[in-house]
C-alpha cells in the first residue's frame, strides 16, 4: 500500500513539475486596445514563449516588452535593430534612410514624423501597427534589449 501510495505522490510531483516548468516558459497574451491592428485586435489570445535569449528579434517581428518593470505588458513590432538610425518622414518610416516596406500598417497607418534617432547596441524601436493611436517607442523612446520579454507570439 506505501509503495502504490509513494507511486502516485511522485506521478503527482512529475506532473505539477512539468505544469509548473510549461508555466514559466509561456506566458497567455490577451490584447488590451487597437495599437496593433489589423495584425492583433483588441481582446485577441494567444501564446508567447518567454525569451531566455532576451533582446534578439529580428526587424518586423512582433515582441513584447517590459517597458518599465511593472506588469503591464505590450505587445509592438520590431521596427529599428541596434545600431541603427531610424526616421519619419513626411508619413514614412526610413532604417539608415532607406523607406521600409509596411504592409501590416492599418489603412490608416500614416506614421507622425520623428528622429532621427541612432539605436545603441542595446536598444532597439518599437512600434504598434495602427499607429495614429500607438503608445510606442515614439512616446517612450528606444526600448533596451533586456525589456524584451517574448518575440514568439501565437494567437487563436
Amino acid at each position: 500500500m506505501y509503495k502504490k501510495i509513494k507511486g502516485y505522490l511522485i506521478q503527482l510531483l512529475v506532473v505539477v513539475g512539468l505544469i509548473c516548468g510549461f508555466r514559466s516558459m509561456v506566458m497567455v497574451v490577451v490584447v488590451d486596445g487597437s495599437s496593433m491592428d489589423p495584425t492583433f485586435t483588441n481582446h485577441e489570445r494567444g501564446l508567447a514563449l518567454i525569451n531566455f535569449r532576451k533582446g534578439s528579434p529580428d526587424r518586423y517581428s512582433p515582441v513584447i516588452i517590459d517597458f518599465d518593470n511593472s506588469d503591464a505588458l505590450w505587445v509592438k513590432r520590431v521596427i529599428g535593430l541596434p545600431n541603427e538610425k531610424i526616421e519619419a518622414k513626411n508619413g514614412k518610416v526610413y532604417v539608415n534612410d532607406i523607406p521600409l516596406d509596411e504592409p501590416y500598417l492599418s489603412k490608416d497607418g500614416i506614421t507622425s514624423d520623428f528622429g532621427p534617432v541612432v539605436l545603441k547596441v542595446d536598444e532597439y524601436w518599437v512600434m504598434g501597427d495602427n499607429r495614429p493611436v500607438s503608445q510606442d517607442s515614439r512616446v517612450i523612446g528606444p526600448v533596451k534589449a533586456d525589456r524584451i520579454r517574448s518575440e514568439h507570439l501565437v494567437f487563436f
